[in-house]
């Protein structure tokens, strides 16, 4: 947390600011009406709406006080883009692994639509040398260890030629 957010927090961390802020989100009010809906006294009362107008929250317009939406908008996009959790910032693909693999590296299922497995297909053939040529006995063993589905991986691999195939040996595109 900056030090600007912990010294708005301690600005919003009183009842009476909080109930100020909720009376002023309904809109433009003057000191008195404030004074009557509160029951502060005046000091008291002086003394909250200058701290937050020095945060920022409040402006004073002639006579009323109001509450700066653009401020208060800003304040939450500064908060809430600190506190975004890292999904939200993972790439398309990231999102597609994440959802369809194990932490240990095993696909948890094979995706049926097509983009989501062109991405899973797209991570398992890095998963071999490009410079081997692997028997289909040992390229299903391989597979097998992904997804017990080995048939479906191997022929998509080709299918979609991430893999090609001649007389019973496969190797990487």
């Amino acid at each position: 947390m900056s030090t600007d957010q912990l010294t708005l927090l301690k600005v919003l961390l009183d009842a009476e600011r909080l109930q100020l802020l909720g009376l002023l989100a309904q809109g433009p009010q003057t000191a008195a009406a404030l004074h009557v809906a509160l029951d502060l006294q005046d000091y008291a009362l002086t003394k909250h709406l200058h701290k937050l107008q020095e945060s920022g929250l409040v402006q004073q317009e002639n006579a009323d006080y109001v509450l700066d939406q653009k401020q208060l908008n800003a304040l939450k996009r500064e908060l809430f883009a600190s506190a975004t959790p890292k999904a939200a910032t993972l790439s398309e693909t990231e999102r597609t692994l994440q959802g369809y693999l194990t932490k240990d590296g095993k696909l948890k299922t094979i995706p049926a639509k097509f983009e989501k497995k062109k991405v899973i297909l797209a991570w398992l053939v890095e998963k071999f040398d490009p410079n081997t040529r692997y028997p289909e006995r040992e390229l299903s063993q391989l597979l097998a260890a992904y997804h017990p589905d080995y048939a479906d991986l191997r022929r998509s691999l080709v299918d979609l030629g991430y893999m090609q195939r001649e007389d019973g040996m496969y190797w990487r595109v």
